[in-house]
């Protein structure tokens, strides 16, 4: 994507690993964030703000999310009824300073 005639101006990584690895990929096209495109990652964590530039991360409630899961296991081996169900967990989207606006081309 990073090599397209038309260059894309903005990657969300949906992990850690994901923005390792798009992290190198813009370092081996000569290319920064987020002079060259913005970088957005999934699941904060701390080396996101150690970053240079630190990179804008959308956090998950990790906590409110084992509990539910366990939550639910627990109730299953207790025998209760299995249904499918949704559970909507807020996230919080940290700004930092990975993100621009896209340059004119």
């Amino acid at each position: 994507m990073l090599t397209l005639p038309r260059r894309i101006t903005a990657l969300f990584c949906t992990e850690t690993d994901a923005v390792t690895g798009a992290l190198r990929a813009v370092r081996q096209e000569k290319l920064s964030y987020p002079r060259d495109l913005s970088l957005i990652g999934f699941d904060d964590s701390a080396r996101a703000a150690v970053m240079d530039p630190p990179l804008t991360m959308i956090e998950q409630p990790v906590h409110q999310l084992g509990a539910k899961a366990a939550e639910v296991l627990l109730d299953a081996l207790e025998g209760a009824e299995l249904r499918r169900e949704t559970h909507t967990l807020h996230t919080r989207l940290i700004l930092r300073t990975s993100v621009a606006p896209p340059q004119p081309s």
